[in-house]
Parts: structure tokens; sequence; C-alpha cells
């Protein structure tokens, strides 16, 4: 294997290699500073006419390889799982309770720009601290504190 360019969070490396603070990689955005990890969310403009078709390719610009925005990315899943009720075709208009929908959650996911999660989980923990790292799901039909 050819080694072309590598990066590290560890500052006294940092210095020395002259790199900058904040790199991509893995399609996610790594702050080294920081050690944090964050994702892109692109600012896409939503046409007053949205079709399933827009909700998903929209859906599809968010990536999230691990997967901790899944708690916001689930909504426009859950509209367009509704949506496919309505029995419209692909490039047809949706109705205009579910276009107000995925708009607002449009609108509100630019929040997530904010939002990081720390690369260690026990960093600057004692190690003789346990660590414990609990996930929950359910798979009830739908619902999760949304009204669609």
């Amino acid at each position: 294997m050819d080694l072309r360019n590598w990066e590290c969070s560890e500052n006294q490396v940092r210095d020395d290699i002259k790199t900058t603070d904040v790199t991509k990689v893995l399609g996610l955005i790594w702050n080294k500073t920081d050690d944090t990890l964050l994702c892109e969310i692109p600012e896409l403009f939503v046409s007053e006419q949205v079709t399933k078709q827009d909700m998903l390719s929209y859906k599809s610009t968010i990536f999230d390889p691990i997967e901790f925005l899944s708690p916001a990315t689930v909504l426009p899943k859950l509209i367009l799982q509704t949506a496919w009720l309505v029995r419209q075709g692909w490039d047809e208009e949706l109705p205009q309770e579910k276009v107000s929908k995925f708009k607002k959650w449009q609108t509100e996911l630019q929040c997530l720009q904010d939002v990081s999660i720390g690369r260690h989980i026990r960093r600057g923990l004692d190690s003789a601290i346990s660590t414990e790292l609990y996930t929950f799901c359910d798979v009830t039909p739908v619902k999760m504190h949304m009204q669609l």
C-alpha cells in the first residue's frame, strides 16, 4: 500500500507536519482541534412543488455513514412512506400538508450544522471509570413524538 496522506489529532504531531485544523475523512468533517466529527448538511433550494422524487433526492444528499443524525433524518422517510399512500406518481406534486412538513424539516435540519460527536467516548476520563454506551430503538409503527 502506498501511503500518500495521513492526519492526526495530536497537537504536537500536527504542529510538526503543518496540517489544518479541519479536514474531511470518510465523508465526514473532522475537527482535529476538538477531535470531533460533523456531518455536512447541504443547503438546497426546495421548490413550491415537491414530489416524492424531490424528497428522496434531498434526503439522499445527507451523508451520515455512522448514522448519528438518524433521529433527524428518519422524518423525511416517514413523510415519504405516508406519501405513497396518496397514490400519486413519482413526479406529481404532493398534497400541501406533506410539502409543508417536508419544508419545515428541511429548514430545521440546518440546526444540525452545530451538532458534533466526539471521536473518543472515554476522552478525558480516568481509566478506572467504567464507561457504558446504550442505544435504544423502537420498531413500533411510526409516531416517535411526531405528527404525520
